[in-house]
């Protein structure tokens, strides 16, 4: 029923961008997607409208490949964005730690310290004290 309701929900989408008279609202998408094969779908849907580099969209899509447990499929959609904001970083931190990867976490926070120009904001400690007191 969900994965009906995706379809129809792709469709209705696919008839806003030919029109051009609405902008596409892709919340129903990932709603809808429960599982990864689903999501996987959605991320070649964003690639097809070239939607792919955004990065609210692919952060998204890096925890929606994580609730279901898909950690390396986060992960290599999070590689692929080009530019990385906070928010895409603590979604990959977030997403190992939901995953019970708290070293990982730690070596992406870690990572995030010394590749990126951009600072920690207080939605990140949390889920570096968890790995923290997890990795011991």
């Amino acid at each position: 029923m969900r994965i009906e309701a995706a379809a129809n929900s792709v469709a209705l989408i696919q008839d806003d961008f030919e029109s051009k008279n609405k902008a596409a609202d892709f919340s129903v998408l990932f709603r809808s997607c429960k599982n990864v094969d689903v999501a996987k779908q959605l991320r070649a849907f964003l690639v097809m409208l070239g939607k792919a580099q955004n990065i609210i969209l692919s952060a998204k899509l890096v925890n929606l490949y994580a609730f279901p447990g898909d950690v390396a499929f986060s992960r290599s959609t999070f590689d692929q964005i080009q530019r990385k904001d906070v928010f895409t970083w603590n979604s990959m931190v977030a997403a190992y730690v939901r995953s019970g990867r708290y070293r990982e976490a730690l070596n992406c926070f870690n990572e995030f310290l010394s590749t990126s120009d951009l600072r920690a904001d207080f939605l990140q400690f949390p889920s570096c004290v968890e790995s923290l007191s997890q990795s011991n």
